[in-house]
């Protein structure tokens, strides 16, 4: 039984089989409709589909259906409708590490979740971050300069947080704490201090001066009192640097993996 087969006239796909009619002015032919050929496709393939081209049937890939992604890491993601290759910039395999926590490899520490598919790029990595530590292309590995870098200033942030907490001091008529969170706070203290000496120098013994602390308390003050609270701040920031300076400097005396475990504040 004589036979055709029929093509899409745009994709070129074959589209199945019939049987032509016989020519009425001539019984020996067969009328062979438009976008149908004599030449019999061949076995279909699965992933392929079967186009007529150039006067016969070729293969071609059929991804129809599937799901491609950028290759640019954006996760860009759509359906393949058409025959043919997958066009450039476009994958059918895509890394999937959605839900994963990486790490910056840039040694900060920063974490985010993955919530696009593809590639993990070089900035980041899934292996937990180490403190202290850089990133060697495979895995986190102590670095005794940068330890000492990040350790002493911990002890720098420590230092300043307890200047920054103020001072305890015993006024006359209570105790109270000094204000010493700031340069404002600072010079507000230096300029009582100027006022202090000018009228002690002026022979002023009386508590002439006022000073407000944190509680917002203000306490009456003679200018050798203004004096020795100054005295005594100034010696309570001395501690706190005394300490952070022999911090630091144990800190340089310590292996890599001591000063990773130490802790500052503990040991304040």
């Amino acid at each position: 039984m004589k036979k055709v087969y029929h093509y899409h006239p745009d994709t070129k796909e074959f589209l199945g089989e019939s049987v032509p009619r016989k020519d009425p002015k001539d019984p020996e032919s067969y009328l062979i409709p438009a976008y149908a050929v004599e030449e019999t496709p061949p076995l279909l393939i699965k992933g392929k589909a079967r186009i007529y081209e150039n006067g016969r049937w070729v293969y071609v890939q059929d991804h129809r259906g599937k799901t491609v992604w950028k290759t640019d890491g954006s996760g860009d993601e759509v359906m393949v409708t058409e025959l043919g290759n997958i066009a450039v910039g476009w994958t059918l395999t895509i890394e999937d590490h959605r839900g994963k926590t990486v790490w910056k490899t840039d040694g900060s520490g920063v974490s985010e979740e993955i919530k696009k598919v593809g590639a993990i790029s070089a900035e980041w990595t899934t292996v937990p971050y180490v403190p202290l530590s850089i990133w060697n292309g495979s895995t986190w590995v102590l670095n005794r300069a940068l330890a000492i870098e990040r350790k002493s200033l911990e002890v720098s942030v420590a230092r300043e947080k307890r200047i920054a907490e103020g001072v305890p001091y015993d006024f006359s008529d209570g105790r109270g704490t000094v204000q010493t969170r700031n340069l404002v706070d600072v010079r507000n203290i230096q300029t009582n201090v100027i006022a202090a000496l000018i009228f002690q120098g002026a022979g002023k013994t009386r508590p002439i001066m006022v000073f407000r602390d944190s509680e917002n308390v203000t306490h009456r003050m003679t200018p050798a009192q203004m004096l020795a609270m100054a005295v005594a701040i100034s010696q309570y920031g001395q501690v706190i640097y005394n300490r952070s300076w022999e911090l630091k400097d144990g800190v340089e005396g310590m292996t890599t993996e001591q000063i990773a475990a130490f802790d500052v504040e503990a040991n304040w």
